[in-house]
């Protein structure tokens, strides 16, 4: 228990540091600063071990625990070299020009209601750490891949010998992004042995970090209660708090890499807001951070970049085509060569002996799986089973609630806010990433011995796919989706409304 603390600690500590160096703390909501604290700190140490092991250090307390403090000292001299982000805008001049509504400016019902939410979201967050703490990993995802690749780091200190290399270790996707498994090694590091509770205890803090950035990202862009509304929201989705057990749930304690992406696309999406805001301060580095961790973390995580670069793009005010491309470039491009040099290069030399995601990248076999489309869409039904598509998911009240259907109502209620710049650049940016998967589903060779006999020959073992992740991919959408809504829909609360 010392050891998660400890981690946990250094995290808040290293994030609260890289973050000072971004920006000054006089336009952030406080929650929004221990939610970007953790994220930051959580994501910049995972990087870190990956360092270690990339140069050959081994992931140990020394090499890792060097690095650290190299990286603080850094990070001090430019803070104290670059000064104040003198590019930000005032506090409180919001993008959308909405008056920031804090406690004071609250009526006494919309004062109690913001109470209750935030309240109604720090039991479910409790309820998660709970269950992270007395639970053991179960999951087999978790199980064979993130837990597994924790335990190797804590014993052979790193990724690169013989398991990415051997075929009897195919199981656990050698070539998939390791950045989850070096951060829940943390705890080891400082211990000294490799506890699979406390490791699979930090996943819940991903929830945390996540409902605390979100939180305070709305409470700064749209007003107090917003910001209880979204936190108590996302805490509380079924897939987060609740469903634990596939088809198709994650649960926030279950030591999955689905709710740590979802973190890094909701910070990036509501990091580029600040960066549209102020495209010559320093947001761009924590939007280049952002997606960095997204595409260390899962390969659905890699499609951010591109639309990420779309958002840029089309989210700038007043620039000419040649300077939008520019900062595409810069913040994409940082992004990108942070992935190569900690992992990307390395792709190449791990033989493929399980899932080869990356051949099955192509126009050929994109336009060969048209004709998956209705299955991904509208689902099927197998043997008196129904596996869903994404339609039918997106109205699973099992998965959701009502969220995706109170997230279309809220644009269609934001009318012409919901077009304007900034969240039409956030909008594409998730219709990117959900093309994304549904190319992915269109393209994917994926069968297993459960699906060939479910679905018989010459059926197609994708039914049985969709059924196993339409809703953990959705997962990685549904927080930002919840911010954007929210940003745009005329609910607002002042002393008069």
């Amino acid at each position: 228990m010392l050891a998660l603390l400890l981690s946990l600690a250094l995290a808040l500590a290293f994030g609260a540091l890289f973050e000072s160096c971004l920006r000054s703390a006089r336009d952030v909501h406080p929650l929004e600063r221990v939610g970007r604290a953790l994220t930051f700190g959580l994501g910049g140490l995972g990087m870190l071990s990956m360092l270690a092991d990339v140069l050959g250090l081994g992931v140990n307390r020394l090499s890792v625990g060097g690095l650290t403090l190299a990286a603080a000292v850094g990070l001090l001299a430019w803070r104290r070299r670059a000064g104040a982000d003198d590019s930000e805008p005032a506090p409180r001049q919001l993008q959308d020009g909405a008056s920031h509504a804090g406690w004071r400016a609250l009526s006494p019902q919309a004062r109690a209601a913001a109470i209750g939410l935030f309240a109604l979201a720090g039991i479910a967050l409790f309820l998660q750490v709970r269950s992270g703490l007395i639970r053991p990993t179960y999951q087999f995802d978790a199980l064979v891949r993130w837990m597994f690749k924790a335990k190797v780091l804590a014993t052979d200190h790193t990724l690169f010998g013989a398991f990415s290399y051997e075929e009897a270790f195919g199981f656990t996707h050698q070539r998939y992004p390791p950045l989850v498994a070096h951060i829940a090694n943390l705890p080891a590091l400082l211990s000294g042995h490799f506890d699979d509770y406390i490791a699979s205890a930090m996943f819940p803090f991903f929830a945390l970090a996540l409902v605390c950035l979100a939180g305070g990202a709305l409470a700064r862009h749209a007003g107090l209660l917003s910001g209880a509304l979204v936190a108590a929201w996302i805490a509380n989705l079924p897939l987060i708090a609740f469903v634990d057990n596939p088809p198709p749930g994650s649960g926030s304690w279950s030591a999955m890499a689905d709710i740590p992406l979802a973190l890094f696309v909701c910070a990036a999406g509501l990091s580029l807001i600040d960066l549209f805001r102020s495209p010559r301060g320093r947001a761009a580095w924590g939007v280049a951070a952002c997606l960095a961790l997204a595409a260390l973390t899962k390969n659905e995580g890699l499609p951010l970049l591109a639309g990420a670069s779309v958002a840029l793009f089309l989210g700038q005010r007043s620039a000419s085509p040649g300077a939008r491309l520019k900062l595409c470039a810069q913040v994409v491009g940082v992004a990108v060569l942070v992935f190569v040099a900690l992992w990307g290069h390395r792709i190449p030399g791990i033989p493929a002996y399980d899932e080869n995601y990356y051949a099955q990248v192509g126009l050929e076999p994109l336009q060969a799986g048209v004709e998956r489309l209705g299955l991904i869409l509208m689902g099927t039904e197998l043997q008196g089973f129904r596996m869903p598509g994404l339609l039918p998911e997106l109205v699973s009240f099992r998965s959701w609630n009502l969220t995706w259907p109170l997230i279309a109502v809220l644009l269609l209620l934001g009318g012409k806010r919901s077009l304007s710049r900034v969240p039409r650049a956030l909008l594409l940016l998730l219709a990117v990433q959900l093309a994304a998967y549904v190319g992915a589903y269109m393209v994917t060779a994926w069968e297993s011995p459960n699906a060939r006999a479910l679905v018989g020959p010459g059926g197609d073992p994708l039914a049985f796919l969709l059924n196993l992740t339409l809703g953990r991919l959705l997962l990685h959408l549904a927080p930002l989706a919840i911010c954007v809504s929210l940003l745009v829909s005329p609910l607002r609360a002042s002393r008069s409304g």
